[in-house]
């Protein structure tokens, strides 16, 4: 998405938007560990969507940045709301 930003979407039948959201962290923070890199949560979203079943599948939008150590904005983040997303800049 841009200098070292990345984004992934998940999504989960069974345990909702709760595990799609676990999912998409876990899955963000084990690929900036893979580039030793720290992973910093930039946009967070998540919806509950029907397959063709009628099931409801939650699903997770997930932007994220793999920073070095010591970058500073590694630092203490501050929480915002932006229309429906969660905003950590």
């Amino acid at each position: 998405m841009g200098p070292d930003t990345f984004s992934i979407a998940t999504s989960d039948e069974l345990g909702g938007v709760v595990a799609a959201k676990r999912a998409a962290v876990m899955e963000a923070s084990a690929f900036c560990a893979s580039r030793s890199q720290q992973m910093v949560a930039m946009q967070s979203q998540s919806s509950v969507k029907e397959d063709w079943a009628g099931d409801s599948i939650g699903h997770h939008d997930f932007t994220f940045r793999c920073l070095n150590a010591g970058d500073p904005q590694l630092g203490r983040p501050v929480i915002g709301r932006s229309q429906q997303s969660l905003i950590i800049s």
